[in-house]
C-alpha cells in the first residue's frame, strides 16, 4: 500500500489539540494509579513539527488549533513559570491550558517565547512518564522513523530506563500482540491515532479495539477519530463500537458550531473514544468534560461544542 498521508501538514490543528489534551489527562490518571505504566502508540509520526516552515506552514491548520489555544493560555502559563506552581495554577488548570504548558517547554527562548514547534504524542508522552515506565512507538513511514528516533533521543528528553522502543511496522498488529501479554508486562494505555486514509482502516481499527478490549481487561484504549463533512464512517464506527463493547467507555467529542454548517469541506470536529478508562478518571470524566468545554470556549469561542457521553455501564 502506498502511504500518502503526512501528519506534518496537519500538526497542531484543532483535532491534535483536543486529542492531546485528552491524552495528557489519561496519562496523568494512569501514572497516579499504577506503579508502572506501559504506553503503546500505534501511529507515532515524526515526533516534533516546525509550524512556521515546511509542510505545517503550507496549510497553517495549526493557527486554528494550537495557535488559538496558545493565544488564550500562554500568558497564564508564562506567569506561573511554565510549571503550574502559582496559586491560580494549583486550582487544576484546564486541559487545554495544561497542553499549552507542555508545548511551551518545546518553545523556550532566552529572548522571548514564540510558538514555533509542536510536539506529537510520543514527545508529550515522554514528558509525562517516569523512569520505570515504558513506551512503544509504532510508525509505518520509513522516512519518519529516523526523525522520530532522533527527536526521542535529543538532549533534554526524558530517557526511560527501558526505552522508548521505536518500531517500524503495523501498530495495530503490535497492539494486538501487546494485549495478549501477561498483565504485569503488557500495555496499560494504548493510543490509536490512524490517518484513516483508506476506507478499510475504520473496520481494521474497530476490530483491533474489540480484540484488545476482550483480551486485556486492564488496558485502557484511547481511539481518536475525525468528523468529516459528507462522511459518516467515523460516527458509524464509534456507534458500532459503543454498542459492542462489554467494558465501560467514555466518548469525548469536540465540534464546530452547527456541525460545521457553513464549511465547504474538511473536518468539522473530532473525538476520542476512551475504552476501559482508569476508575478514578472515569469517576471524574464529567468534570473533565466541563473543564475541557470551558477551555474550548475561551480558546475557540463560546459556540464551540464539547460533548461527553458515558457508557450505560457507568
Amino acid at each position: 500500500m502506498v502511504l500518502s498521508y503526512r501528519h506534518a501538514f496537519h500538526a497542531g490543528n484543532r483535532g491534535d489539540v483536543f486529542k492531546h489534551a485528552v491524552m495528557l489527562d489519561l496519562l496523568r490518571a494512569e501514572i497516579a494509579a499504577r506503579a508502572r505504566t506501559r504506553v503503546v502508540e500505534t501511529h507515532a509520526g515524526a515526533g516534533l513539527y516546525a509550524l512556521r516552515s515546511g509542510k505545517a506552514d503550507e496549510r497553517r491548520e495549526w493557527a486554528q488549533g494550537i495557535g488559538k489555544a496558545w493565544d488564550a493560555f500562554a500568558a497564564d502559563v508564562a506567569r506561573s513559570g511554565g510549571h503550574g506552581d502559582d496559586a491560580e495554577a494549583k486550582q487544576s488548570p484546564g486541559p487545554l491550558q495544561e497542553l499549552v504548558r507542555h508545548v511551551a517547554q518545546f518553545n523556550n527562548s532566552k529572548k522571548r517565547q514564540r510558538l514555533d514547534l509542536y510536539p506529537g504524542s510520543p514527545l508529550l508522552t515522554l514528558q509525562m512518564l517516569r523512569d520505570q515506565d515504558e513506551a512503544v512507538f509504532y510508525e509505518l513511514h520509513a522516512s519518519d522513523m529516523p526523525v522520530l528516533q532522533w527527536h526521542c533521543a535529543s538532549p533534554g528528553r526524558h530517557v526511560l530506563k527501558n526505552g522508548p522502543k521505536i518500531e517500524l511496522g503495523d501498530g495495530l498488529a503490535g497492539l494486538r500482540a501487546e494485549a495478549t501479554r501477561a498483565d504485569l508486562e503488557g500495555c496499560t494505555l494504548a493510543f490509536i491515532d490512524p490517518p484513516y486514509e483508506v476506507k478499510s482502516e475504520y473496520n481494521e481499527v474497530a476490530r483491533c479495539v474489540l480484540a484488545c478490549a476482550a483480551a486485556n481487561a486492564s488496558m485502557t484504549i484511547a481511539l481518536w477519530y475525525p468528523l468529516i463533512l459528507g462522511m459518516d464512517r467515523a460516527e458509524t464506527m464509534v456507534q458500532s463500537l459503543c454498542e459492542s463493547l462489554k467494558t465501560p467507555w467514555v466518548d469525548v467529542r469536540e465540534q464546530a458550531p452547527n456541525e460545521g454548517a457553513g464549511l465547504e469541506r474538511g473536518m468539522w470536529g473530532s473525538g476520542v473514544l476512551v475504552v476501559n478508562p482508569e476508575s478514578r478518571w472515569l469517576a471524574q470524566a464529567g468534570q473533565f468534560g466541563d473543564r475541557l468545554g470551558r477551555d474550548a470556549a475561551q480558546a475557540f469561542g463560546s459556540d464551540h461544542v464539547v460533548r461527553l457521553t458515558l457508557s450505560p455501564q457507568v
